[in-house]
């Protein structure tokens, strides 16, 4: 899946999903989490408002949300925890 977001409409477009990847280019993680809320349909929150503020850029191939949140918890100073339902995204 690939997913090509701007921050003016927010939306993903339709041709790029078959190809398995999901591409970001200096969207705020606050974009990114609606994003993968959307195309995981799974709950996102940022614990650090300051955090969800900060841009990201880069292309992650789409497997499943661990594998997406656990390549963001390697090349990025964010850390993940699980409650319930909620995956909660906070600076290490």
């Amino acid at each position: 899946m690939k997913a090509t977001v701007t921050s003016d409409d927010m939306e993903l477009s339709e041709a790029p999903w078959r190809n398995d990847e999901l591409t970001f280019d200096g969207q705020s993680l606050d974009e990114i989490a609606i994003i993968l809320s959307r195309v995981y349909n799974t709950k996102i929150k940022i614990d650090d408002p300051s955090l969800g503020k900060e841009c990201f850029a880069g292309t992650i191939h789409n497997t499943n949300i661990r594998n997406f949140i656990d390549i963001l918890n390697l090349t990025t100073p964010i850390d993940y925890y699980f409650k319930g339902d909620t995956i909660h995204l906070r600076r290490r």
